[in-house]
């Protein structure tokens, strides 16, 4: 098995969410989840020769393991994809899918390090103004680290299940869905 720092490699995708270590964790647990089946997704491209669909799934693959911060995924996708340019998977493939399973088994004991929500933030005057800046950092697609985040929901925001839903909404890059509940 590789180092777990070569693996994933949290300084990198720290560095790309602004220091923010649980929104990385939740962010690589849900690209775990979506990339669980690429091994069986990749077999029936196989089976099916249908090499232009592989391709363009690992190429995928290669750019969200790039970053994510999962760079030997990343440099397995890329022999893997150059591979099959040539219609050829055999000894590239088997590399790929060993260091997808150690990338999932970091993952999932990193995730283990997610801490425990946060307890709710104290009570903050109300403040309109609070909502619209929130809302105009979002139309901008600015990233709003989490600190930034929970100020602004608390002093707009009274209902604990709607702030919750704009801060997942926030967390998971859906910010037209986080936009849409503010505005109601």
């Amino acid at each position: 098995m590789q180092a777990p720092e070569t693996l994933v490699d949290l300084d990198f995708g720290l560095s790309q969410l602004g220091g923010n270590k649980s929104l990385l964790l939740t962010l690589l647990q849900k690209f775990a989840r979506e990339y669980e089946q690429t091994p069986a997704k990749l077999e029936a491209c196989f089976t099916q020769q249908d090499w232009q669909q592989a391709r363009r799934y690992i190429h995928t693959l290669k750019g969200v393991s790039g970053n994510m911060g999962c760079t030997s995924l990343h440099n397995c996708c890329l022999e893997l994809e150059n591979a099959l340019e040539n219609n050829s998977v055999s000894a590239p493939y088997n590399n790929f899918l060993a260091v997808l399973q150690q990338t999932f088994t970091v993952i999932n004991k990193l995730s283990a390090d997610i801490p425990a929500a946060a307890p709710p933030p104290e009570k903050v005057a109300f403040d309109p103004d609070a909502r619209i800046a929130l809302m105009e950092a979002l139309k901008r697609g600015q990233f709003v680290s989490q600190q930034q985040l929970t100020d602004w929901l608390a002093a707009s925001i009274n209902d604990s299940d709607k702030r919750q839903a704009v801060k997942d909404a926030v967390n998971e890059f859906d910010y037209q869905t986080a936009i849409a509940l503010l505005q109601e």
